[in-house]
């Protein structure tokens, strides 16, 4: 992003606040990737004889594959934050809302549900994504994303 010499000290701020936020958040996946990678090869000893180390090593990459995914999940949520914001979306869908003439009570109350529901569709990727390929991946999850009355 190219310093805009106009922008307000807020808005300044809330750049700095996500970047150190996200900064922060990726930081301390690693670590966690790097914790979990450099254990992964022994079972605690805690659970000795009540866990097999085929079912650790399957725990330690079902932790680093839902750490990766939500590194991802982390970047794509930044630049959605992003663009909500700066980028203008929240004005745009209030700008939409405002003109179809409603009170302002009920505008406001479509434009948060219009968001919610936007925000939704944009994070359905990943919620679908863990449920059906990570998720099936390790055994967790055995249902279909088609629902059960469409098989035969």
């Amino acid at each position: 992003m190219e310093f805009d010499p106009g922008m307000n000290n807020f808005t300044l701020l809330f750049i700095a606040a996500l970047a150190t936020s996200a900064g922060l958040r990726f930081w301390l996946a690693r670590r966690h990737l790097a914790h979990v990678r450099s254990h992964r090869e022994s079972v605690p000893s805690s659970f000795t004889g009540r866990i097999a180390l085929d079912e650790h090593h399957k725990a330690a990459d079902y932790t680093m594959t839902n750490t990766r995914v939500g590194m991802l999940a982390l970047a794509w949520d930044s630049l959605l934050l992003l663009g909500w914001t700066l980028g203008g979306g929240l004005e745009w869908l209030d700008n939409a809302w405002r003109s179809a003439g409603y009170s302002p009570v009920v505008t406001g109350s479509v434009i948060i549900l219009s968001a919610l529901f936007i925000m939704t569709l944009l994070d359905l990727p990943f919620s679908l994504y863990h449920t059906f390929v990570v998720e099936e991946r390790f055994g967790f999850n055995r249902s279909t994303p088609a629902p059960a009355c469409c098989w035969s």
